[in-house]
């Protein structure tokens, strides 16, 4: 019989918080939820019938808030943070005070329990021979990435797995609109007209709901090792024209390549997700499948 776990997500309302919390509840597992419910999460009555679920709106900046819950749980995944480079620029202080002083809180109070940091890949900046492993150096080029780094480096001073992610897309209970193929799809059904800059770019990707699975995976094996863990699906390397040409299969659409802009987190490398895969996860969602959900949300 598989043993249950009371297990804690922070920010567990959010874009990759919502289908972990589902897949772990489908699992049998006590899941609790800590969020500020700072966007509008009506979407989480779904889970208040279940039994299993509970949610506190609880900051995570605030240490004095978490401590009485030291002892509760069997495991912590920590999403909170202020997500992505433009926000981050437009509020610099929430993204410091959250990403930094709300990520020490928890690696802290939680510092025996087996516990789980989200990051992101770009915090190794410009990668130069495009290949990007575990043992890449870190040249985090935004603050949003600045501030992710310096969250991990709590968490991995505190017995974690951290899990640097490549690039997400997918339907979730709480979409993320700027998610580069979520955008790519969204422009083209509204505008019928997309611009392409530094076409030749190459992202890793992951499905959404590969990542609830991998966290569920870790969850329910006690052998996964504390440390760094790229993540992404090894079969999803593509360039914006890669993308490109995938979607005008599917949509009729005009497009024009111009180099108007650039990324300022200098995402243009293959993510080496060996170590991953050596734990015995894989990610096996339909890529097809995927966009063909997100064509039909975004057709709504």
């Amino acid at each position: 019989m598989k043993k249950k776990m009371n297990i804690l997500i922070t920010g567990g309302a959010g874009y990759l918080g919502m289908e972990i919390t589902k897949s772990l509840l489908k699992s049998g597992h006590f899941v609790t939820v800590f969020d500020i419910l700072n966007y509008n999460n009506t979407n989480l009555s779904s889970f208040i019938k279940n039994k299993n679920f509970s949610l506190l709106k609880i900051d995570i900046r605030n240490k004095k808030k978490i401590l009485p819950f030291k002892d509760k749980f069997d495991a912590v995944i920590h999403l909170a943070g202020i997500v992505g480079y433009p926000s981050c620029d437009a509020n610099p202080q929430l993204a410091k005070s959250t990403n930094i002083i709300g990520s020490k809180n928890i690696s802290e109070v939680f510092k025996y329990k087996k516990k789980i940091y989200f990051n992101t890949c770009t915090v190794y900046g410009e990668v130069k021979d495009k290949y990007c492993s575990e043992t890449t150096k870190v040249n985090p080029k935004t603050l949003y990435a600045k501030t992710k780094l310096k969250g991990e480096n709590y968490f991995l001073k505190n017995n974690s797995i951290c899990l640097r992610l490549s690039t997400v897309f997918g339907i979730s209970e709480t979409m993320r609109d700027d998610l580069l193929i979520h955008d790519f799809i969204s422009t083209v059904i509204n505008k019928k007209y997309l611009e392409i800059y530094q076409k030749n770019f190459i992202r890793n990707f992951i499905s959404v709901n590969d990542i609830a699975k991998l966290c569920s995976f870790i969850m329910k094996n006690k052998n996964f090792k504390n440390g760094l863990y790229n993540v992404g699906d090894k079969r999803l390397n593509f360039s914006k024209e890669d993308i490109n040409k995938i979607l005008s299969k599917k949509i009729n659409y005009k497009f024009i390549f111009k180099e108007f802009d650039k990324d300022k987190e200098f995402r243009d490398y293959i993510l080496d997700v060996s170590k991953l895969y050596s734990t015995g996860f894989k990610c096996n969602s339909k890529f097809e499948d995927n966009l063909n959900f997100l064509i039909k949300y975004y057709s709504i």
